[in-house]
């Protein structure tokens, strides 16, 4: 089931001439956004953050790694 997942999202991204994401509260605790986001950069494809205003995603309480 697993590879599946691995190769839509992997074809889907791989495709792309970028990735979006729209920075909200919650978007990066999505595991489909994250290998999203790795597959992209994986194969060198422009990842583009996109902060929604109003959103309730707080820069400042974001943990640095």
């Amino acid at each position: 089931m697993s590879e599946h997942i691995e190769d839509a999202v992997s074809i889907g991204v791989r495709d792309s001439a970028a990735l979006i994401v729209l920075l909200t509260k919650r978007v990066l605790s999505c595991p489909f956004t994250l290998l999203e986001v790795y597959t992209a950069l994986d194969n060198n494809i422009t990842v583009v953050p996109v902060m929604v205003a109003g959103s309730g995603y707080d820069f400042a309480a974001v943990p640095e790694p």
